[in-house]
């Protein structure tokens, strides 16, 4: 297979290879069909933009490459070789993720690595740097990994969006391979450490300009200064009263008398400096805090993932705040106390208008977010079992069933990241008119046999499904469906088929409708052992030609059919409540 992308700078080449793309671009042509949109050009962005060439490239703009096709997806390998022109002493690519820096390896003349994309969608920026004669070097090279299965702009916008107003902030991640461009909202929301440092990287080196700027022609006023002097101190011109205090006192020969005096000069302790100097300060505590929770999140052994060059950035971006506020302009300024009225200058003029407008967007975190800042977001694979959660929810929701109490999982901040309290999941409790109670529930725990009875267990293992929706009848009659979702199609060969649930995926549903066993007492006080499952389903993003709606990301397949796993009475017992059930749909 001939390499996917070949790039050339002034120092360095890039040759870019996988095994083979090909089924990969016809899956995302067909979802691209089904859901009738149009392919967007496949960007690369390169920094510094001093290339000479690159293959396939049908434009060129600045920083921006335009290929002709997408090659960037996901659960797929590629290779990456970087090619310096010259001897180089080292190179070395710098990610946020140990894993990504590890994968490389410099060899004298060339830096090669291999990546798995894995279910990690969005940008995949890899920093590349580089020494030569003791001089560093460095690079940036940005590729957007598509998925195959649905939609970036469409049905993956749809999913954050439904997590976002049921869990907000719990997608987002310390490092990931790939980061989101956040979109803007105006929903209230907490203050988060990730939000503001993925808005602080977006705006550090327009901050960084502006303050230069006001360092060379920083603001100053004139401001009176009282003092109170003796005579013999008192020089130049003095206003007419203090000229007669002053006689008195020598007539009568007191000559240590101290007269009050005023004057004027310019001063750079303004309120408006003193703004400037609350903003370098707040910067660097909050990356101080941000990097220590960083290294607390690190410790653990089971996930110090975070790379050295991530914390050594960090530390970077201190060190150059310590500078700007170790210039001798603010030795000057006090602290800051707040403004008694707008400021003319924080709005019009040059350098501080720039503070006072970045300030406002640390402040507003989403409020003011566009299509420049970014961040990780947790794998595409959680998010999607979690949306699959939530469009459940909604559906009982459209078929007329009255939500009548609701245990979300409750969050907690771990480490600059939000995660489920205790690690419990959600459950929602339903009923409608005629008499129909449904409980949905997120990864319920069925563990070995206990002493109780009408309970249902797992005989030989803990089994926890991805969802569970139980349907209680008015005559006490309960029957239980599992669902699992699975972020991955079995695509056929054939054409105009539809798409097809890993046939793993449906094997595990047989594990969880087989294992869970409801033990009850007979009135003899015999043990009664049954199947309570009578369904089980896998969730997975298909499209099946043949519905009408135009667009769609879960698609339900059934396992393959149970009724030769339950007893002939149970069986008519539940088939006659399924029936029921699905009648009033």
């Amino acid at each position: 297979m001939p390499d996917l992308l070949k790039l050339e700078t002034s120092d360095w080449s890039l040759n870019v290879w996988s095994r083979d793309i090909a089924p990969s671009q016809k899956q995302l042509s067909a979802t691209l069909a089904a859901r009738q949109a149009t392919a967007q050009p496949m960007a690369i962005q390169l920094r510094p933009s001093k290339f000479k060439s690159c293959t396939p490239l049908p434009c060129i703009a600045e920083h921006v490459l335009l290929l002709r096709e997408p090659i960037f997806f996901e659960n797929r390998s590629y290779e990456f070789e970087f090619t310096f022109s010259q001897a180089m002493d080292t190179a070395e690519i710098r990610h946020r993720l140990t894993s990504i820096c590890d994968a490389f390896r410099f060899t004298g003349s060339a830096l090669r690595g291999t990546l798995n994309t894995g279910n990690d969608v969005g940008w995949l920026r890899l920093g590349l740097h580089y020494c030569r004669h003791g001089q560093w070097q460095e690079a940036a090279l940005a590729f957007e990994v598509l998925p195959v299965k649905m939609l970036m702009v469409d049905d993956l916008e749809k999913i954050n969006a439904a997590i976002d107003h049921s869990y907000p902030l719990w997608r987002f991640a310390l490092a990931q391979k790939t980061d989101h461009e956040l979109a803007q909202s105006k929903k209230p929301h907490e203050r988060f450490p990730l939000l503001w440092l993925a808005q602080f990287t977006a705006l550090r080196e327009a901050l960084h300009k502006e303050i230069h700027y006001i360092c060379n022609a920083p603001h100053n006023r004139l401001q009176t200064s009282h003092r109170t002097l003796r005579a013999d101190r008192l020089h130049g011109k003095m206003a007419y009263r203090l000229e007669e205090k002053v006689s008195q006192a020598l007539a009568i020969g007191d000559t240590h008398r101290r007269f009050k005096t005023s004057s004027q000069r310019l001063s750079v302790d303004t309120p408006e400096n003193q703004f400037i100097r609350m903003v370098l300060e707040y910067s660097s505590r909050s990356l101080a805090r941000f990097a220590s929770g960083a290294a607390a999140h690190n410790t653990a052994p089971d996930r110090q993932r975070i790379s050295p060059a991530f914390f050594a950035e960090l530390a970077l971006w201190q060190k150059q705040l310590a500078q700007r506020l170790a210039h001798p302009l603010f030795d000057e300024v006090s602290h800051f106390n707040g403004m008694e009225r707008e400021s003319l200058v924080l709005h019009q003029r040059a350098g501080y208008a720039g503070v006072y407008r970045i300030w406002q967007q640390l402040k507003l975190y989403l409020d003011v977010f566009g299509r420049h800042a970014a961040i990780s977001v947790k794998p595409v694979s959680e998010l999607y079992e979690i949306w699959c959660l939530l469009e459940l929810r909604r559906q009982l929701h459209a078929l007329g069933f009255v939500e009548q109490a609701s245990n979300k999982a409750l969050l907690d901040e771990k480490n600059l990241e939000k995660v489920l309290k205790n690690g419990l999941g959600a459950s929602f409790t339903f009923s409608r008119s005629d008499g129909i109670e449904l409980r949905l529930a997120h990864e319920p725990l069925f563990g070995k046999p206990g002493s109780r009875f009408n309970q249902i267990y797992s005989w030989n293992a803990t089994q926890k499904p991805d969802i569970l929706l139980e349907a209680t009848f008015p005559n006490g009659e309960q029957i239980i469906w599992i669902f699992d979702a699975k972020y991955r199609i079995d695509q056929s060969d054939k054409p105009n088929t539809p798409d097809l649930a890993p046939d793993d995926a449906l094997n595990q549903m047989h594990r969880y409708r087989d294992a869970l066993i409801h033990l009850s007492q007979s009135p003899e006080g015999a043990i009664l052992k049954s199947r309570p499952v009578v369904g089980a389903y896998v969730l997975y993003p298909g499209w099946h030609p043949l519905q009408d709606t135009p667009k769609v990301i879960l698609t339900i397949k059934q396992s393959r059919p149970w009724a030769s796993a339950l007893s002939p009475p149970c069986q008519s017992k539940k088939m006659a409540g399924w029936r029921r059930f699905c009648g009033n749909i």
